[in-house]
């Protein structure tokens, strides 16, 4: 990734601007270790429960992650914390089950290459929707990959 964003393990040292963007909630030193804790940029239930069950492979995944990211409301979560990356270093924190470093297939990565072409776009202007869109992270989506009809 470039020197501006970083992904790491959670519970390693770290300098820059520490992001957890995870939908489980942090406890006892994660608090400690971390500068933001953000739930809207990890992927849906939806796609967390189609990887568990066999249903995505890990690429699906990431495509639909990737797909998920780009949506207005994850957008307007997004473009603040690339431009803060253009003046101090952001450390996207993963909190996998990996013992050492986090795995390839850690959503941190996908969300790190979304930033990285933010930033280089340098398109930082917020748009209109700061709502969730009318489908909720909760609820099943027919564009998301694998989605059954």
């Amino acid at each position: 990734m470039e020197s501006g964003i970083s992904v790491e393990k959670l519970g390693q040292h770290r300098n820059g601007y520490k992001i957890l963007p995870s939908w489980k909630r942090p406890h006892g030193n994660a608090l400690k270790e971390m500068d933001a804790w953000i739930p809207g940029l990890s992927p849906s239930y939806v796609l967390r429960k189609r990887l568990d069950l066999g249903i995505l492979t890990q690429k699906e995944f990431q495509a639909a992650y990737e797909k998920e990211l780009n949506s207005d409301y994850a957008l307007n979560l997004m473009k603040p914390l690339a431009l803060l990356s253009l003046r101090r270093k952001l450390v996207l924190l993963c909190n996998c089950d990996s013992k050492t470093s986090p795995p390839p297939s850690c959503p941190s990565y996908v969300l790190a290459k979304v930033l990285s072409s933010l930033r280089k776009k340098r398109d930082f202007s917020l748009g209109n929707s700061f709502l969730p869109q009318k489908t909720s992270h909760f609820v099943a989506r027919e564009d998301i990959v694998g989605a059954s009809k």
